[in-house]
């Protein structure tokens, strides 16, 4: 998967991270992990790290085909400014060959509340075809906003939000009819 786009002003890409690419995630997963212990209370272990468990996973075979995960980095302008992990890991939905989740959504703060997400997340959303179901962690109130928002301009609001009793925060719901090529 390859995506260009332009974003005001700026050129925007989302690609598939290869093998080469786990060491710069697992970089940028620190700055994530740290920014969300506003809302986790998760400490560093001893080496002052976070533990993200299934980062290999998207690097296997099995969690390839099984899982359908799917590790993306986002560039602006040619430099690095997040990453996206899919998967069809759902706590709502009974999850299938058409279900697609977002497990981590990352941009660097630099480039936040200029579209850049939100234009990212729609990309994403064109390139699969199914049902979506997307979760925040209950305390992350900036989530929520960004999600609703992005959610409701590429569904144009038509998409459900539910809670599930196994999940502390809201969860969108959507289908993606028709999968809409915008790889270069």
């Amino acid at each position: 998967m390859n995506i260009r786009t332009r974003v005001n002003g700026h050129d925007v890409a989302i690609r598939e991270a290869g093998m080469a690419d786990k060491t710069v995630i697992r970089n940028l997963m620190q700055l994530y992990q740290y920014e969300s212990t506003d809302y986790t209370g998760e400490d560093p272990d001893e080496h002052g790290c976070f533990d993200y468990p299934f980062m290999d996973h998207y690097w296997t075979e099995e969690g390839r085909k099984q899982d359908k995960r799917l590790p993306l980095l986002l560039t602006v302008n040619g430099s690095l400014a997040g990453f996206i992990f899919i998967n069809n890991y759902t706590v709502y939905l009974k999850p299938g060959d058409d279900t697609y989740s977002i497990a981590e959504f990352f941009v660097l703060k630099k480039w936040r509340k200029q579209g850049i997400g939100r234009e990212a997340a729609c990309q994403i959303f064109r390139q699969f075809k199914g049902t979506w179901e997307i979760r925040q962690e209950g305390d992350n109130k900036p989530a929520h906003v960004f999600w609703r928002k992005a959610i409701h301009e590429f569904t144009q609001g038509n998409y459900e939000e539910v809670r599930a009793a196994d999940w502390d925060g809201p969860i969108q719901i959507f289908q993606v009819n028709e999968q809409v090529q915008t790889t270069d």
